[in-house]
């Protein structure tokens, strides 16, 4: 990453970037929260992200609540600027497909709590109130599969000799 950074810096960054966009004209960034700022950098420079090009396309999937690499240099005001080059190209998960009804009902109340205090659930409030990352809560699909209890009354502990 640090060699193909350096040689998308200036003058380069056109050329390369036209033929990196000629080879691989749509990317999609899966967890694109947990992307640091070279990352973004050479994504920006080869798709030209605030631009919109009609001749390319690139995809930016993340989720701020799950940001968890900041120990290996992801940063979420790199998410944040993304956030800011890409506004009015955002869409929102509606339904959560992968956890039960109640684990949703859980987790967006969490969520909506902290939202209604300052500075809001990811503490990106500004003071005016205004929220570069406002929490939405999602409806849940379910799941048909449950948790069963686990009984321990048969289990047998070791004994010392």
């Amino acid at each position: 990453m640090t060699h193909l950074d350096l040689a998308l810096q200036g003058a380069n960054c056109e050329a390369l970037g036209a033929q990196i966009r000629r080879q691989f004209p749509v990317a999609l960034v899966d967890e694109f929260q947990d992307t640091d700022p070279v990352q973004y950098r050479i994504f920006d420079c080869v798709y030209r992200i605030d631009e919109n090009r009609r001749d390319t396309g690139v995809f930016l999937i993340g989720d701020p609540k799950q940001a968890i690499y900041a120990f290996r240099g992801a940063d979420i005001h790199t998410y944040l600027k993304a956030r800011r080059d890409t506004a009015g190209r955002h869409v929102t998960l509606g339904i959560n497909y992968r956890s039960s009804a109640t684990m949703v009902a859980a987790v967006n109340r969490c969520f909506a709590f902290a939202e209604e205090h300052p500075p809001g659930a990811f503490l990106f409030k500004e003071a005016d109130g205004t929220n570069p990352v406002p929490f939405h809560g999602v409806a849940a699909k379910g799941r048909k599969d449950s948790l069963t209890p686990v009984s321990y009354t048969h289990l047998t502990l070791p004994t010392k000799a």
